[in-house]
């Protein structure tokens, strides 16, 4: 048996496992105190990488739901507005025909054009007021200005005649953007390939009325209104008013048609809209539960390898001061 005092191998061994074992349980304390396996990087290099790319796509997801949910609200509005003008054209194409009835005379005819006048001035009105945060849905100039998209619509009033109508839609991105792509000097985010995850909420241009109608409408008030109705579609003291106010009353009925198409594909725009929202947050709730199967720490796992290492502590500390006594040994020779 060799006795040396300059170098004790058991103090030295003993000294490095205690330094594993205090290294190990900071790890589990941390790991418990933050309720994560993967607190940085060094904890598990690949595991890191893969929570932060999955954390990319369920965060895309998450703002994609909120612009969805914003994009439901907007279309909402516009169809709140959409089918109060279409209630009110209804009563003005009833009033038409009441109009153009040979019963009513020409002063009560003249009273009827004016109540029209007034609605389609409401109407008008109404039109250029309906906005969301901040952006008129209905006015064509305020809407080219913000860049939003537009496309037209051809509507056949009758066999000779045809109007195109400007429809303006606001781009949603519902789903988080997977690629960049800078074409014709635009950049647009979206998957390529696969579809840009983008949908549009439609409005349309105040500027319809004046066209379908046959009148001016915007920038008039109603007794100038119910000045062009008497003038050109009857609705006063003058010849053959009743063919004129049919005439008039089917252009009312065109209207009608256009706005619930737009109707129709505003409702259909909510509906495409919840079905995302639906969808994205089902895939969500999947990305996230493997997101947290791979940070996340497991509690039952780490409190039994928490209460070890404590023990492996006490038990390193013991046996350090153990080894530490060994040198004094080598006093016994010397006496």
């Amino acid at each position: 048996m060799a006795f040396r005092i300059n170098y004790n191998y058991l103090s030295n061994f003993t000294l490095t496992q205690l330094h594993n074992t205090e290294h190990n349980l900071n790890k589990v304390v941390t790991q418990l105190s933050s309720g994560r396996r993967i607190v940085t990087a060094a904890d598990d290099v690949s595991g890191y990488n893969i929570v932060q790319r999955l954390t990319k796509v369920s965060r895309g997801i998450e703002q994609g739901i909120m612009n969805a949910q914003d994009g439901i609200s907007l279309t909402q509005v516009a169809l709140a507005a959409t089918q109060q003008m279409i209630d009110n054209y209804q009563t003005v194409r009833q009033k038409a025909l009441q109009a153009a009835n040979e019963t009513v005379n020409p002063a009560e005819r003249k009273q009827i054009g004016t109540e029209i006048a007034k609605i389609i001035e409401a109407m008008d009105r109404l039109a250029q007021s309906v906005d969301f945060n901040e952006f008129k849905l209905f006015q064509s100039g305020k809407l080219h200005d913000l860049g939003v998209h537009s496309f037209k619509m051809k509507y056949q009033l009758s066999n000779d005649e045809w109007i195109t109508v400007t429809m303006f839609t606001f781009m949603i991105q519902y789903g988080p953007a997977t690629a960049v792509s800078n074409k014709g000097g635009g950049t647009s985010f979206g998957a390529i390939g696969v579809g840009d995850n983008r949908i549009f909420a439609p409005t349309f241009t105040d500027t319809i009325f004046s066209r379908v109608l046959g009148i001016k409408v915007q920038s008039q008030n109603f007794q100038q209104i119910a000045t062009e109705l008497e003038s050109k579609f009857g609705f006063g003291d003058v010849k053959n008013a009743e063919s004129k106010i049919l005439a008039f009353a089917t252009r009312v009925g065109d209207l009608i048609n256009i706005l619930s198409d737009q109707a129709a594909n505003m409702g259909s725009t909510i509906n495409q809209l919840q079905s995302i929202i639906n969808f994205n947050e089902q895939a969500k709730t999947t990305i996230d539960e493997a997101t947290s199967r791979i940070r996340d720490v497991d509690f039952a796992k780490a409190t039994a390898r928490f209460q070890k290492l404590q023990i492996l502590m006490q038990s390193g500390t013991a046996m350090l001061a153990q080894a530490n006594q060994l040198p004094q040994y080598a006093l016994r020779l010397i006496g």
